[in-house]
């Protein structure tokens, strides 16, 4: 159960992490490993999560913690050493360039923080961001990739937590989940 609320603890700092910015340029190659030890994403059996925003697809065999706020539309699950959280964020903010500039420098303000690789992707086949990073928060390791997007005024974003020893066991069904992310 400790594990469980450790997780649980760093997708909730995730998702304030990614709630605290409102308002660059390479593209990133896919960061996705194709190591013996991963679960095949064709063999996982997958379930929908369908909110007011957006549906995502995910193993409907990972504990879902979903976090709600008056502000914000988000779904998060959890496995061994992992977590995705999906959110939508009614929030003023400019262009995805001014708000990719300034949640890198919200991230850089940590010291715990390092940056991996970034750049520009999609996400739902909008423009979007990516981020992959390395963050230190109160003793506990974490391996993060953060893809956001903007559409009619709200953020979109997706972000994937791991240990930094676990990031490649899940990082293909984590990708499977982000490609089938839709905003409605």
């Amino acid at each position: 159960m400790k594990r469980f609320t450790i997780w649980a603890l760093f997708a909730i700092v995730a998702l304030i992490i990614s709630v605290s910015t409102a308002g660059c340029t390479s593209n990133v190659a896919n960061q996705a490993s194709n190591t013996g030890n991963q679960t095949s994403s064709a063999s996982l059996n997958m379930a929908t999560y369908e909110s007011g925003n957006f549906t995502i697809q995910y193993p409907s065999d990972w504990k879902n913690a979903t976090l709600r706020t008056t502000f914000s539309d988000s779904f998060s699950v959890l496995s061994g050493g992992t977590s995705v959280t999906a959110m939508s964020m009614n929030m003023s903010v400019g262009s995805l360039s001014s708000y990719s500039n300034s949640r890198i420098e919200t991230l850089k303000s940590n010291s715990n923080y390092t940056l991996i690789a970034s750049g520009n992707t999609t996400l739902a086949g909008n423009p979007a961001y990516k981020a992959i990073y390395t963050l230190n928060y109160e003793g506990i390791s974490g391996k993060f990739m953060e893809i956001w997007t903007i559409k009619e005024g709200k953020i979109y974003s997706i972000t994937y937590t791991a240990t930094p020893g676990n990031y490649d066991t899940n990082v293909e069904t984590a990708q499977k989940m982000i490609d089938s992310f839709q905003i409605k």
